[in-house]
């Protein structure tokens, strides 16, 4: 019998599940399976080589001089966050900010228990910026703010664990969509960015120039001293 092959808009949608999901059930598979058009047996395989090329990517990385070294500072991305790093597919090393909420203007953006990875801050020192990423039905979205463009940053704590990060900025950030190019070998997908236009509701981050972040007190704390 023929191999039907997995098709790009699919290899988009099973890669979402994976970063939620690496293990789903029988029942969830089947689910999957209708949802994108493939046969079981075909939802399955892809999901055993997933989990396969995730474990060889995790012991590459805890084979890293310095894995283990415990520290108080954000953590670079780590064996743990592989699908997140995935997500954002960043070529530079990235520090992600945890983070719950985050308002331009009237714009607002809340993380949801759903997913985790549909809001996340993360700091590229050796781009110089700090980027905020949305997942938004199935799609990415990012702004970029360059260090250079952040003008004045305050910090106040809402103990015992929220803090709130308000920026102000002397210009808009950069904005990117995500676009899928061509499959890769491993059955994911070859993801980059392309600059658009804002995304946001009513332009309001060209508009407004202050974002405020929510989230843990001592993270936002020491982003804020970093910057």
């Amino acid at each position: 019998k023929k191999r039907c092959r997995v098709t790009p808009e699919q290899l988009i949608h099973l890669q979402r599940y994976f970063t939620s999901d690496r293990s789903p059930t029988a029942a969830r598979r089947r689910e999957i399976s209708e949802l994108l058009g493939m046969e079981e047996r075909q939802t399955q395989i892809w999901f055993q080589n997933r989990r396969a090329k995730a474990k060889t990517l995790d012991r590459m990385l805890s084979n890293r001089p310095g894995a283990d070294t415990p520290s108080d500072t954000p953590n670079f991305v780590n064996t743990a966050d592989m699908d997140l790093y995935n997500l954002v597919h960043e070529d530079e090393p990235i520090t992600l900010i945890p983070c719950t909420d985050l308002s331009i203007g009237t714009w607002r953006r809340i993380a949801t228990t759903v997913s985790k990875h549909d809001l996340i801050a993360y700091v590229s020192k050796s781009k110089r910026c700090l980027t905020w990423f949305i997942l938004s039905g199935g799609n990415g979205f990012k702004m970029e703010i360059p260090f250079d463009a952040i003008r004045e940053v305050n910090f106040q704590g809402a103990p015992p664990a929220t803090g709130v990060a308000t920026f102000l900025l002397s210009d808009p950030p950069r904005f990117y969509l995500e676009h899928s190019t061509a499959p890769r070998m491993d059955g994911g997908m070859s993801m980059s960015w392309k600059q658009c236009s804002d995304w946001t509701e009513g332009a309001q981050a060209t508009l407004v120039l202050r974002h405020e972040l929510l989230g843990p007190i001592a993270h936002l704390s020491r982003l804020v001293s970093g910057l």
